[in-house]
């Protein structure tokens, strides 16, 4: 090579061509190893309604989604899920439920409607869980007045980009809180 030529290759400009593959190849890397929900939103279409609260989040890292709520009436409550996934993934649910309606739970049941199934599904007061494809059963314990009940639970979401599902639960209340619950309002009935 003659003095003063330029060479094609400087090594500054190797340096950085191989940082510059080296960064491509950890995005890509990446990428793929974050397949599974690209998004997801919870909303709950009751809350305007009742005095309960809801919060939830979403870890991309875990592929799970968290929710705390707090459950101040009788009757079915729905959170709506939604989202975007690049394969066909399962999502882990943590939920924790506070009891604030005033009655002991003996049951709780949560059902999926929509494409998703469940998986599997675990409680910390409840001993017995029965599971299927779009219905869950906790029973064998019972959640007192102001204690929280907290639910793992696994959904598969066979679908590949935009998803949606309901889950709808419900707490079971004791007879007895049912019973004098009914008795309390046909006392007020009566009065009017």
């Amino acid at each position: 090579m003659a003095k003063g030529a330029a060479c094609f290759f400087q090594p500054s400009t190797i340096n950085w061509t191989l940082s510059a593959i080296l960064l491509t190849t950890i995005f890509v890397l990446s990428v793929a190893l974050q397949a599974g929900f690209l998004e997801v939103i919870c909303s709950n279409p009751n809350e305007p309604d009742f005095d309960s609260t809801h919060n939830w989040g979403f870890d991309f890292n875990n592929q799970s989604v968290w929710l705390e709520e707090t459950y101040d009436h009788l009757g079915t409550d729905s959170v709506y899920v939604s989202g975007k996934t690049d394969e066909d993934p399962d999502l882990t649910m943590t939920k924790a439920v506070t009891n604030s309606n005033g009655t002991v739970w003996t049951a709780y049941s949560l059902t999926l409607g929509g494409n998703a199934t469940f998986v599997s599904a675990s409680s910390n007061l409840f001993s017995n869980v029965s599971v299927s494809d779009s219905y869950v059963l906790f029973d064998g314990g019972s959640v007192g007045s102001g204690q929280t009940l907290e639910m793992s639970f696994v959904v598969n979401v066979p679908v590949i980009g935009d998803f949606s599902f309901c889950l709808t639960q419900l707490a079971i209340p004791e007879p007895a809180s049912l019973t004098l619950l009914g008795l309390g309002a046909l006392a007020l009935y009566r009065r009017k």
